[in-house]
């Protein structure tokens, strides 16, 4: 199963984004970084090799930072 989501990036050049996953005892399980482009990107994370439980991703660009909760089943 793939966990998927849309990183919405609007700075007028291209940035790194960090997007990592960790678990809830605060493990980072995955970090990968990404050149975003001006605009929508999409990044896709594989969810496949997690266990039943709570996550959160948090996605950077340097200065700003967004935590998402996500539930696999």
């Amino acid at each position: 199963v793939d966990f998927s989501f849309n990183v919405n990036e609007t700075e007028t050049k291209i940035k790194t984004v960090v997007v990592r996953v960790v678990d809830i005892a605060g493990k980072v399980l995955d970090q990968q970084n990404f050149a975003a482009a001006q605009g929508m990107n999409n990044i896709s994370i594989d969810a496949t090799p997690y266990a039943v439980g709570n996550y959160f991703v948090t996605i950077s660009n340097g200065s700003t930072t967004v935590v998402e909760k996500f539930v696999k089943n």
